[in-house]
């Protein structure tokens, strides 16, 4: 009871210190719908036509760095397929990668109250170590970044798996982004 209470004061903190989703003047409802990656899915701001999304990618240094993109839908799984699409040529020019294993893809998106559940190709699961890490953290940095979205849950073929946490231990649950927050670049 304790580490839930301690989750959800560090979520609630990290949300309202300013983590890259602009603030609302007032509430705005979300139209959640489930989707698999064949069909568009709205999650956000419906009629907003400024809307940007984040990703992050890994940076000269090792460190995840976030970095805008256009998108006028703004839901998680147009964030993901955006992360998977991997950086622009001026991205790549400014030295940023990504750790996701080549051919990985977003199968399905399900969005059940603020946890995105996320299915993948076996291509994810083929990556270990550090790589592993800084690739379930791009994934869920990003899709944290979409609005409304705290928490990831990450399936590889339709089997849930434990994300990877810096600490070297494997998340049981959904994990939000304040795991990888020490990977972040400044």
């Amino acid at each position: 009871m304790r580490r839930a209470v301690a989750v959800a004061f560090s979520s609630a903190l990290w949300m309202l210190s300013g983590c890259a989703i602009p603030n609302d003047r007032s509430p705005v409802a979300l139209n959640q719908t489930v989707a698999s990656t064949s069909t568009s899915t709205t999650l956000g701001r419906p009629g907003s036509d400024s809307s940007r999304l984040t990703i992050y990618l890994i940076g000269p240094d090792g460190l995840l760095v976030a970095r805008l993109r256009p998108d006028p839908s703004t839901t998680v799984a147009t964030a993901v397929q955006d992360l998977l699409a991997g950086p622009t040529d001026t991205e790549t020019a400014d030295g940023l990668t990504s750790a996701l294993p080549s051919g990985t893809r977003l199968e399905h998106a399900r969005v059940t109250g603020s946890t995105a559940v996320l299915d993948f190709n076996e291509s994810l699961a083929s990556s270990s170590g550090k790589e592993q890490l800084l690739a379930f953290a791009q994934i869920v940095l990003t899709a944290v970044a979409v609005k409304g979205i705290t928490h990831i849950e990450i399936s590889v073929a339709g089997q849930t798996v434990n994300a990877p946490e810096p600490n070297g231990t494997l998340a049981e649950g959904p994990v939000n982004g304040l795991v990888y927050a020490g990977l972040l670049e400044g």
